[in-house]
């Protein structure tokens, strides 16, 4: 029997990091789905297209999770704000459109966030075309989308090319989810969920004035992690220059360090069952996505309606240069087994649920120590269907160049629900912005609801947390393990902190120490660094690599798109090769 400290779980008492130091602090007590403070003026959420200033008066890591889910859905508001940018003008993209009402079902033009740079109009093999075009049009920022991929020989279709570019099949390399509402059958392509990402104008003018599209053959990255390394912190955002800082390993090679209120999304999508495009409860658009016949000599690229089910937002600020992390749902993702969504609108739970493990097999992780790796508890069977829930297949060991990879793969792995609960502050700040929409919207006699009344907040990292024990999890706590059950479904994205034991190998088991046995640290700011969990605890090892918490640029340039049914195991066009090895 494992022992109880084996459990991952997530933790209540944390050292918040802030500038200066580290100190003690408790987080705001979860009570009950009504204002933590009891005065909904101090934390607003307001139905505006401007992008909210920096968190709590550019004080992130003394903000509240009430001030931080504030923050989270006025920033979601607007970045889901009608765009001025379409595909029959010139308008400049990240722009949005004033004339325009926020959530009005018959729009059907592109969203603020819609209209950032996919990750290859950022990082192609060659943008010296876009530098070409200099710093006056932002080298090219605001021309229309254009997917190329100098590896790949791929098919498009005619008529105007959608904003949307579906490019990745799988949660980064780990596992390929599905949802069961779409079909029952095992595995099926149809039913598969589909990701992609972006980033604003501030980052693509920083890469491209840096020539760093393609940053291979440049020591950046090695320059970059020796410098924060050394400061236990980033350079100052958006230098290139090192702080003035010498390297003698490293001479006149510049440092990574992405502007100020830099943006990236990353978002998931799938196709809707008839029903599904009937509700209103999903927004939908068209989506590029890709499939090929033969092994990804030929891919053919597929322009489709799909809808969103998850919206990842990341934003580096004044006062949180580590990034602030907010994620958010459609509200019927996690189902019971005859497609029923077990959460409400706003995150509670619709009905008790008695005795249900998050997930069908149980997976059980005995936690990795000192000189030991992570191991799963082997379950007595996997689940012969998925009925019509959510759920995930990971990377299958036999076909893999090492069979070592650590993950339960012996069949699919359903969801019954979250591993961590979404916080009460949480569920009322989501109660807060469904009634503010519904007020918006009442007046202006929209022919139905917005569809972003079936959207919710489910979490927001603010600021690093640490104290956590190497090896063990203490009760639950969401916000340290923050995920999302659509981009984060497998149980070490779930339960994320530490690194991986070597992602370049694709051994995905996660721990806590180095490998001489230290206390493993992922996030460093002011001179302190900390083991953080969840997504910025991931983002964090592309701190440590030197990409400045971007995995997009860690992972330049972009070869080729990931067609639905590449294989995890495919040697082609393998991903985040700049990894770092745990240390």
């Amino acid at each position: 029997m494992l022992q109880p400290g084996k459990y991952r779980t997530r933790m209540l008492l944390a050292a918040t990091l802030i500038a200066g130091g580290v100190s003690l602090a408790l987080y705001p007590t979860i009570g009950m789905s009504s204002s933590p403070d009891g005065d909904d003026t101090k934390n607003p959420i307001k139905i505006s297209y401007s992008l909210p200033d920096d968190l709590n008066n550019s004080d992130a890591p003394h903000a509240t999770l009430q001030q931080a889910a504030a923050f989270a859905w006025n920033q979601f508001i607007a970045l889901n704000w009608p765009a001025l940018a379409n595909n029959t003008n010139k308008q400049p993209r990240d722009k949005p459109d004033p004339n325009q009402p926020f959530g009005d079902p018959q729009y059907k033009d592109p969203l603020v966030w819609h209209t950032f740079r996919g990750k290859v109009e950022i990082f192609p093999e060659d943008n010296r075309a876009g530098l070409e075009k200099g710093a006056a049009s932002d080298y090219g920022y605001d021309d229309a989308p254009s997917y190329k991929y100098a590896e790949a020989d791929v098919t498009t279709p005619s008529g105007p090319t959608p904003w949307i570019n579906l490019d990745e099949n799988s949660q980064i390399g780990l596992n390929k989810i599905y949802a069961g509402v779409v079909s029952s059958e095992s595995r099926d392509k149809y039913s598969q969920i589909l990701f992609m990402a972006k980033a604003n104008r501030n980052e693509y003018k920083y890469i491209t004035e840096n020539s760093w599209w393609d940053p291979r053959k440049l020591q950046i990255f090695k320059r970059t992690a020796d410098f924060v390394n050394l400061t236990k912190r980033d350079p100052i955002a958006g230098s290139t220059d090192c702080d003035g800082t010498r390297d003698q390993k490293y001479p006149g090679v510049k440092c990574v360090s992405l502007p100020i209120d830099t943006i990236e999304i990353k978002a998931a999508w799938r196709r809707l069952t008839p029903d599904e495009m009937k509700s209103g409860r999903f927004y939908t658009t068209l989506a590029r996505h890709y499939t090929s016949q033969d092994d990804g000599t030929h891919i053919k690229a597929v322009d489709e309606v799909m809808g969103l089910v998850g919206l990842h937002i990341i934003r580096k600020t004044k006062s949180a240069p580590y990034f602030i992390y907010t994620t958010f749902e459609q509200a019927d993702n996690i189902t019971d087994a005859n497609g029923n969504a077990i959460e409400d609108e706003d995150g509670n739970y619709r009905s008790v649920l008695k005795n249900v493990t998050p997930m069908t097999p149980n997976v059980i992780s005995n936690n990795a120590g000192p000189g030991t790796t992570q191991t799963f508890a082997p379950p007595k069977s996997y689940p012969a269907g998925p009925n019509k829930q959510l759920y995930y297949q990971n990377i299958q060991s036999q076909n893999a160049p090492d069979k070592n990879h650590g993950l339960l793969d012996g069949g699919i792995i359903l969801v019954n629900k979250r591993i961590n609960d979404i916080p009460d502050e949480i569920i009322y700040a989501n109660k807060q912005a469904h009634d503010a929409i519904r007020s918006y919207a009442a007046p202006r006699n929209f022919k139905s609801p917005p569809v972003w009344l079936y959207y919710k907040l489910i979490n927001v990292q603010h600021v690093p947390l640490g104290d956590k024990i190497s090896g063990i999890d203490r009760f639950p706590r969401s916000t340290y393990y923050q995920a999302n059950s659509v981009i984060e479904t497998d149980y070490n994205l779930q339960r994320f902190s530490g690194e991986f034991d070597d992602f370049r190998a694709k051994k995905f088991t996660i721990s806590d120490f180095t490998k001489n046995g230290n206390d493993l640290k992922n996030v460093s700011h002011s001179g302190k660094s900390v083991n953080m969990g969840g997504c910025m605890g991931c983002h964090g090892n592309a701190q440590a690599a030197g990409s400045g918490f971007s995995f997009i640029f860690l992972d330049a340039p972009v070869k080729a798109p990931e067609w639905d049914t590449k294989s995890l195991n495919s040697s082609k066009f393998s991903r985040f090769i700049n990894y770092p090895a745990r240390p």
